[in-house]
């Protein structure tokens, strides 16, 4: 039983270092091609190259709010009655801002954020960016996080469950020999353990021809509207920006780790 116990588990444990070793190289292997010349960004492309999923909702919450779509009563959202949005982003964050529950009541500042950010128009913005070769892939690198965090927990169960299980067979027979194949393992899952967890951040926010674009297209387009100036600060300078509506500036300010805020937090799983 033993023997059988040790080898399903290295087989699992080797499949799942090879899963996590293999979307890696995906991510670090992609590379979009960058259009020469480099394309004029909208402001919710800025958005996102500038900080990611985040900016680019705030800077959605911000447009609505200049355009008097929202506003903010007693630190909620309230939507104005005015309809239609002239951006996918614009339209997502208004959905947002409707509270899907059973009592459509005014809705938490930062919980639309949240499901902004989360939307299918700001993926497809970051996509775009990605193709462009503007930043790193977004959705591979949200799958290398999402796999480890589930390696990770793998392995921590691995460790406690066959570790205990050694001890609970050397106190029943008096010896070692019939838990040892379950030592053994416990040894190997938790330096996989430990190698999983600190495997170190993958690259993340623009690329280098992202970071020089960043500089090149401060100054607002005509597809950014007649809020083109203050939105174009809020996608470089995040909520503390000069333009944004301060309401929403003090619900939605948050001290940022980095310029680039990523798509999720770090994990277990080396990111």
């Amino acid at each position: 039983m033993w023997i059988g116990l040790t080898i399903g588990v290295w087989i699992l444990l080797g499949v799942g270092l090879l899963v996590q070793w293999v979307l890696r190289r995906r991510l670090r292997a992609f590379r979009g091609v960058v259009p020469d010349p480099p394309p004029r960004l909208d402001v919710y492309g800025y958005a996102y190259l500038c900080g990611g999923r985040r900016r680019t909702a705030q800077t959605a919450l911000a447009a609505l709010h200049l355009a008097g779509r929202i506003t903010v009563e007693k630190d909620r959202i309230v939507l104005t009655g005015h309809v239609g949005a002239r951006h996918p982003v614009e339209a997502a964050a208004l959905a947002a801002c409707m509270d899907p529950g059973r009592f459509r009541g005014p809705l938490w500042p930062r919980r639309a954020e949240k499901r902004t950010k989360r939307s299918i128009a700001v993926r497809r913005v970051g996509e775009a960016l990605a193709r462009d070769g503007l930043i790193r892939h977004p959705v591979l690198r949200r799958r290398v996080e999402n796999w480890g965090v589930v390696l990770a927990m793998v392995l921590l169960l691995v460790v406690t469950a066959l570790g205990m299980s050694a001890v609970i067979v050397e106190e029943v027979s008096g010896h070692w020999a019939p838990g040892q194949p379950a030592a053994v393992v416990t040894w190997f899952a938790g330096l996989a353990l430990v190698f999983t967890g600190f495997k170190g951040q993958e690259p993340d926010g623009p690329t280098p021809e992202g970071a020089r674009l960043i500089e090149e297209q401060r100054v607002p387009s005509k597809a950014d509207g007649p809020h083109g100036e203050a939105l174009r600060r809020v996608a470089c300078e995040g909520t503390s920006a000069e333009g944004m509506p301060t309401d929403l500036s003090r619900l939605l300010y948050r001290a940022p780790a980095s310029t680039f805020q990523p798509d999720g937090g770090p994990g277990l799983g080396g990111l």
